[in-house]
């Protein structure tokens, strides 16, 4: 059946799902410290989790009903501390005997066409934010699933720009 136009009480099912994503997207920013300038990345984020984690009727994620296995990636909340190699052989933070991998932010799972995942990820670089003056200064960076890991305090994620360890760029609604 349809629904009456310009009723959103006739179409109650598609309303809801519409509000658990916001809500579910405010949730997500407010766990990483990150502002609405991540919207977009941490609705993206959301939805993806939303469909590796959540049990549907029948003891299923909808990935595993999708796709006939389990995720085979490493499950992450948006905003959560991160290592990872730089894609540039030549990164100037990198010491050539030294420690290879750089602080980040996770954002997020690349997608491709069908719902399915690339095996990339999506991250932040933790200096880049601090340093840049306006969000679009802060690239996003795809980065293959091997090349990321996250950082835990014991079986915990850490959220940096939650705790205040890392800053971002000042909000740029400020007036």
């Amino acid at each position: 059946d349809t629904c009456t136009p310009h009723k959103s009480q006739t179409n109650a099912v598609a309303e809801r799902a519409v509000l658990r994503t916001k809500e579910g997207t405010a949730a997500t920013l407010v766990q990483s410290g990150l502002r609405e300038e991540w919207w977009a990345q941490a609705m993206m984020c959301y939805c993806f989790l939303r469909n590796i984690v959540d049990i549907m009727l029948g003891g299923e994620t909808p990935w595993k009903k999708r796709f006939k296995s389990d995720f085979p990636g490493a499950i992450i909340p948006f905003g959560a501390l991160i290592e990872y190699m730089p894609s540039d052989p030549h990164e100037k933070r990198i010491h050539e005997f030294g420690h290879k991998w750089l602080p980040g932010i996770f954002i997020g799972y690349d997608q491709v066409a069908g719902g399915g995942w690339s095996g990339d990820y999506y991250v932040i670089d933790q200096a880049q934010l601090e340093t840049a003056t306006h969000v679009s200064q802060v690239a996003i960076r795809r980065i293959n699933s091997p090349e990321v890991r996250p950082i835990k305090i014991g079986n915990k994620f850490r959220f940096p720009v939650a705790l205040g360890e890392v800053k971002q760029p000042p909000n740029s609604k400020a007036v």
